[in-house]
């Protein structure tokens, strides 16, 4: 087992690591030795001293560790770089985030910051994260001079893939070291969890076929007709009259569209497609995510992620084919299809926190109810609740 992790290593000399270059933003990070050593699955994010002196070469961003078994194998993915003046020299320093993974569950992440010396990338500080929930690394940002990153937070995890919340910490480089500065803050992230799809008459769903995603729908007797025969078709979703379905066309990994059919398969037509203009931005209809009829058939609704904390639930008016924010920050969410609240939702929305022991407030995801144009009632569940059971409870109401 040691001997697969050895493979793909280059034992160099420890001073000089990169390719020459006279700033950093032109080292090829894709095709480039990183000094590293595995470590068993880590618990909690801390910065590796000293600096390895073994290293991996990435190529195309990608090296797989066991090349005798790659589909079982550990690899190490680039994720992203950033960039930013971090020692006040008025030159740029690179902030590398690879991704781990162990051929298993377990993933976590290795941060490098790498700083051109004497025309050589050099590298400067390494940060290993936890893993996934336990303080795997979430997002990375250069702010004023500081490495700011986003960890998971343990404390608030759904098992051990996900959290629901994030501790950002902010890093400063002092005497040749990274050194935490500031407070600790916390947040949430927009934590989607999808329901599990409905079988039996009368429902939607998807089936793969080869490189398709196709929509099926299973009619009143139970047979099942395909909706869809080519391309990536995601998210279905079912009218409240059982006639038309409404789901995510998937044209690329930037581009989405929003779809439309009929359950006899008559129909086929687009609704809505990106860039999604919102808050004096343009973000890619990639963001777009979970369309659902409104009761009445007239509105779909959908919701735009464009960052792990920013975000909207829209509101596309059919006969107008004009769409609108009318709940920012919401995450999740779900149509009442019966009962006295028929055609109002239930979604969740970003909000403060009751304050912690140390009177500090934080973002949270509770539920509230909302009318169908998105006015907010009231608050009916904290961000622990179940979607669909508040769907049946409200339904019953």
């Amino acid at each position: 087992m040691v001997g697969h992790f050895l493979i793909g290593f280059v034992l160099l000399a420890p001073v000089i690591v990169g390719a020459t270059t006279q700033q950093i933003h032109d080292v090829d990070f894709n095709n480039f030795e990183y000094p590293w050593r595995r470590s068993h699955i880590p618990s909690s994010w801390h910065w590796l001293e000293p600096i390895p002196q073994s290293h991996v070469r990435l190529q195309n961003g990608h090296l797989t560790l066991d090349p005798t078994d790659p589909s079982h194998s550990a690899y190490l993915q680039l994720q992203s770089v950033s960039y930013g003046d971090l020692d006040g020299d008025r030159q740029d320093e690179a902030v590398v985030d690879l991704v781990y993974g162990s051929g298993g569950t377990a993933n976590w992440h290795y941060l490098y910051i790498f700083k051109s010396v004497d025309e050589i990338g050099v590298p400067i500080g390494i940060l290993e994260s936890g893993s996934r929930a336990f303080g795997g690394l979430v997002s990375v940002s250069v702010s004023q001079g500081l490495v700011v990153l986003d960890f998971a937070d343990e404390g608030r995890r759904e098992g051990d893939c996900c959290s629901r919340g994030v501790i950002r910490v902010a890093y400063r480089l002092q005497n040749g070291r990274f050194v935490e500065t500031g407070r600790r803050q916390k947040d949430s992230i927009r934590f989607a969890i999808y329901p599990l799809s409905k079988t039996g008459p009368q429902t939607v769903n998807t089936r793969v076929d080869g490189q398709n995603v196709n929509i099926v729908y299973t009619d009143a007797k139970g047979v099942q007709k395909p909706l869809t025969s080519s391309g990536v078709n995601t998210q279905p979703s079912l009218s409240s009259d059982k006639s038309w379905v409404v789901f995510l066309r998937e044209l690329n990994r930037r581009e989405s569209e929003i779809w439309a059919i009929r359950t006899d398969g008559s129909g086929l037509r687009p609704l809505f497609r990106g860039p999604i203009r919102w808050d004096n931005g343009v973000h890619p209809s990639s963001s777009l995510r979970s369309p659902q009829w409104s009761a009445d058939g007239h509105v779909v609704y959908f919701v735009t992620d464009f960052t792990h904390t920013a975000g909207a639930l829209w509101r596309l008016d059919l006969t107008s084919r004009k769409a609108t924010v009318i709940i920012p920050d919401a995450v999740i969410y779900g149509v009442l299809q019966t009962g006295r609240y028929r055609g109002f939702l239930i979604a969740n929305q970003r909000s403060l926190s009751t304050p912690d022991s140390d009177g500090r407030r934080y973002p949270v995801y509770p539920f509230f109810l909302y009318s169908p144009l998105g006015q907010k009632v009231r608050q009916i569940g904290d961000e622990s609740e179940d979607l669909e059971g508040l769907l049946n409870d409200w339904e019953d109401r």
